[in-house]
């Protein structure tokens, strides 16, 4: 058999569609089988019972993937789900779990027959990132996009008083966190960059997934009383230089506040930005 007739597996395609194949290897692998299946909730619940070998669920992609097939952005991709040559499956568990905890079937590339001893092997490679498929979407400041989205997207969901003290979870699919930043980049997430650059690099104890939800927020005031502010809170402004309380707190050696961390940090940090800004907007002199 040569290369140019092999047939995509499910396909209609002439074999003269111009795919690139390797060789032809799979007398090689006589137990591996590979299917497209639709996969339903009690399918999912089944094949879960062969999951004796898998790590621990984690929560983050397992709420990620639920939202995608909650809100119809599930698709076939590519993925498989992948079951050893005695059964057990190897790899899929989130998206079967997800297919359960939904109610929703899941459209799938079902791999059986794979030796046991490639379990290490699976999903070693490095996943993308979302600032990898922002910068695939073509923008200059991809990675400060990608944050700042992830940042207004969840406030937007939360609100901003949640999302800056509490340990909240909430995720979004990557699909849904691409269609925000196309649908706010220019009116919200571009106007913040320099800004938020201009602080973090001045501040370097200030988080800047933090500043990004705040300076959001303060726009609400007014772009003019926001880029004044922060001009005030850079030390840019011959009237006014930032709060000494603040120029203690966020120092770029470290403080007392630096030196703190997880919850407890990010809630005194954004706290003190708070009182700076209230402040501003009161017309205290910034100097006390």
């Amino acid at each position: 058999m040569t290369n140019n007739s092999i047939q995509p597996i499910g396909s209609n395609l002439p074999i003269s569609f111009p795919y690139v194949y390797g060789e032809n290897i799979e007398s090689m692998y006589p137990d591996v089988r590979v299917s497209i299946e639709r996969i339903t909730p009690e399918t999912a619940e089944k094949m879960l019972a062969t999951n004796v070998k898998n790590r621990k669920i984690k929560h983050y992609p397992l709420s990620t993937l639920e939202e995608a097939i909650s809100g119809g952005e599930w698709s076939l991709n590519g993925e498989s789900i992948i079951f050893g040559i005695n059964g057990t499956l190897l790899d899929g568990q989130h998206r079967l779990t997800s297919c359960v905890k939904t109610g929703k079937s899941i459209d799938a590339i079902v791999v059986r027959g794979i030796g046991g001893d490639t379990l290490d092997t699976i999903d070693s490679g490095t996943r993308r990132q979302l600032s990898d498929y922002v910068k695939m979407d073509g923008y200059k400041n991809y990675a400060d996009v990608a944050t700042i989205g992830k940042v207004l997207i969840r406030k937007d969901d939360i609100g901003i008083v949640p999302m800056l003290f509490d340990n909240n979870n909430t995720r979004h699919s990557t699909k849904a966190m691409r269609k925000f930043i196309n649908e706010c980049h220019d009116r919200r997430i571009e106007p913040l960059i320099p800004l938020i650059r201009l602080i973090g690099n001045r501040y370097k104890s200030i988080p800047r997934p933090m500043l990004a939800g705040l300076f959001d927020e303060f726009r609400k005031a007014g772009d003019d009383n926001l880029l004044e502010f922060v001009d005030q809170l850079a030390g840019k402004s011959p009237t006014c230089v930032p709060v000494g309380l603040l120029q203690l707190k966020f120092n770029e050696h470290g403080s007392d506040v630096s030196h703190g961390h997880g919850l407890y940090r990010k809630s005194v940090l954004a706290a003190y930005v708070l009182k700076a800004w209230n402040a501003y907007m009161r017309g205290d002199d910034m100097k006390r």
